[in-house]
């Protein structure tokens, strides 16, 4: 695993770089000051490094390879993770019958699911963790 850990964590950087530039993106094209921009960039780049950790520490791959049930919990817990995501995000749509305007824009619905995705699986990199 030595070897392979600097491999692994320039692939997660530039992924979690990929992510925050989305973000970016997504506030700028929702009207969002370059500036003010700058939150859900560096939000997606933190949060995706915050998950990558959070489920190595879940599958305890700092200690070796994990057996099949630890796999399956994990899974479960991402699959918990997609759901809390996909139900922020419909959650966060609609629109007001008095003004016919959305309730929030489409890059604030993609940041309330993003940070709904990184507080389930914290939990579940907390959970494997103090269950062990």
């Amino acid at each position: 695993m030595s070897s392979l850990a600097p491999a692994l964590l320039g692939t997660f950087t530039l992924v979690a770089s990929m992510i925050g530039l989305l973000g970016f993106q997504l506030a700028v094209s929702g009207g969002a000051p370059t500036r003010l921009a700058l939150l859900p960039a560096g939000s997606g780049f933190v949060g995706t490094l915050v998950d990558v950790a959070a489920v190595a520490a879940a599958l305890g791959l700092p200690d070796g390879a994990p057996d099949v049930a630890r796999i399956g919990w994990v899974v479960f817990g991402e699959v918990c993770a997609i759901a809390a995501a996909v139900g922020a995000y419909c959650a966060t749509g609609g629109t007001d019958p008095g003004t016919g305007a959305a309730y929030m824009g489409r890059a604030k619905r993609w940041y309330t699911s993003g940070g709904a995705f990184t507080a389930i699986t914290t939990l579940v990199g907390l959970a494997a963790h103090f269950l062990g």
